[in-house]
């Protein structure tokens, strides 16, 4: 056996084809680790639909005091947890998990955050 490992060492084409898969398996886990998604990622649909929803439901009260703007950001942001966990219902024909909710909570910010700056809504 130790003869064998010995030749295989030697032989330059194995070195070669081992040090070549040995790149290429180093290639596919750096890639996979820097286009990982989101949790969110597969609701991002929903929650899309959700927010826009929200903001034609519920009127930006900016020309008020900061209380105000803060009760109606809460609101939206209530309304489009609401709507998203309908819209969930309705395709998946059962409540989503305690955990995509907590997901989707912390996720509906982002999103809508990303949605203004592109002028989506």
């Amino acid at each position: 056996m130790k003869d064998i490992l010995l030749a295989l060492v030697k032989n330059e084409a194995f070195m070669n084809a081992l040090i070549t898969l040995i790149a290429a398996i180093a290639s596919w886990l750096i890639a996979r680790m820097f286009t990982a998604k989101p949790e969110w990622a597969k609701y991002e649909g929903f929650m899309i639909d959700a927010i826009k929803t929200a903001e034609k439901l519920i009127p930006d009260d900016s020309g008020d005091t900061s209380v105000a703007v803060e009760r109606s950001s809460i609101a939206r942001a209530d309304a489009a947890l609401k709507k998203f966990i309908e819209s969930y219902t309705n395709s998946y024909g059962k409540m989503p998990t305690k955990e995509v909710i907590d997901v989707v909570k912390q996720a509906i910010p982002i999103i809508h955050d990303h949605l203004e700056a592109e002028g989506n809504l």
